[in-house]
């Protein structure tokens, strides 16, 4: 199946709503059986500004209905979303804890340090 790529940008002051949201959000996403890659973004003063997700569906239109149906979007976080088709070239191999120079954090933790910021 193609793989999808969503920028989703949150409208502006949307950080509550979002944290009210997560858990649902969290949950459309684990539970869809079809993202690949999936993360928030953040700006430079690391405030989240929009989510990123890669998915593996059949077409646009199962890309939309995904994107529509994000607890997120339904709720009026993402004031945008881009959907474009994607087409992976290269992937890098697993790091290990040597190569980043200490025991790698889980999705959970690096997430829990964004939001700290």
């Amino acid at each position: 199946m193609p793989l999808f790529l969503l920028r989703c940008l949150d409208v502006v002051g949307a950080a509550a709503h979002r944290e009210q949201q997560r858990a649902a959000h969290v949950a459309h996403v684990r539970g869809s059986g079809v993202v690949r890659m999936a993360g928030p973004m953040v700006n430079d003063s690391g405030a989240i500004v929009g989510s990123l997700m890669i998915i593996d569906v059949q077409d646009f239109a199962r890309a939309h209905a995904f994107v529509e149906n994000d607890p997120f979007r339904r709720a009026g976080v993402y004031g945008s979303v881009d959907i474009d088709q994607f087409r992976m070239t290269f992937t890098a191999p697993p790091q290990t804890a040597l190569d980043l120079g200490s025991a790698p954090q889980s999705a959970a933790e690096r997430l829990d340090a964004v939001r700290k910021k």
